[in-house]
């Protein structure tokens, strides 16, 4: 009989122990749940037309994927260029956010569109801030507020950045889609005959070099062709010379 009580005892505090446990895991699970769910996201920078950001809430931080995030942030923002997730516990996303900023203008009449540095068209331009910018002109090309242009103009705008940190200044570049070729005119009217069919991504160098080796001499440059295997020079007094 009495050995009968003791068995019912153990049941008894066993069944107390396994609801303890239960009710303690459950409330680790909840407490767990509603201290990291996600419930601020903190953004530095441009924040405008920022979309998606409704698909972050409520998620736990531990589970957040920040390079999926990324990814799909970019995806559906083509205005910013980089975001940078980073997760400050324990409720806490911070996004940094760096905006794509319109550095040259593509004319194709009678449009005209900002494009950025790595050649995302982020919207059309109006006549009054043509001075601000150097200017590509490729007719016939009309492309959608957020495409990404062609290989050829992105290699040009790559050029640009060359010649920007090369101190030479351009004002605009003329292609001809069916020569295959681009006129560059710089800041001091220096106009310079590029091939697109050629490999044309080192010619900021070089072209440093002859300009500097020409105002060195006191001469004034009229044109720098480099559509041949190498580089002819016209002066603005008609004479021709080879570097």
């Amino acid at each position: 009989m009495i050995h009968h009580r003791l068995s019912h005892q153990h049941k008894y505090r066993f069944i107390f122990l396994f609801i303890v446990v239960l009710a303690s895991i459950g409330l680790i699970f909840y407490f767990f749940l509603t201290t990291f769910t996600i419930k601020t996201v903190t953004i530095i920078g441009s924040t405008k037309n920022l979309t998606g950001l409704d698909k972050i809430g409520g998620e736990n931080i531990f589970f957040m994927d920040t390079d999926g995030l990324t990814k799909q942030l970019l995806k559906s923002n083509f205005l910013i260029k980089k975001i940078n997730v980073k997760k400050i516990f324990p409720d806490n996303l911070q996004l940094t956010v760096n905006p794509r900023i319109g550095e040259v203008l593509l004319i194709s009449s009678p449009s005209a569109y900002f494009l950025s540095d790595d050649g995302v068209v982020i919207g059309k331009a109006d006549n009054n801030i043509f001075y601000q910018f150097p200017l590509i002109y490729y007719n016939n090309l009309h492309p959608n507020i957020g495409d990404t242009v062609g290989n050829d103009l992105q290699s040009l705008l790559e050029l640009l950045a060359q010649l920007k940190n090369s101190n030479i200044i351009v004002q605009r570049i003329e292609i001809d889609p069916n020569l295959q070729e681009a006129h560059i005119v710089t800041s001091d009217d220096t106009l310079i005959l590029l091939s697109l069919t050629k490999n044309y991504q080192n010619v900021a160098t070089p072209l440093q070099i002859i300009m500097t080796r020409f105002r060195i001499e006191g001469k004034s440059v009229s044109t720098i062709d480099f559509r041949f295997d190498k580089p002819i020079v016209t002066l603005k007094n008609g004479e021709k010379s080879s570097p």
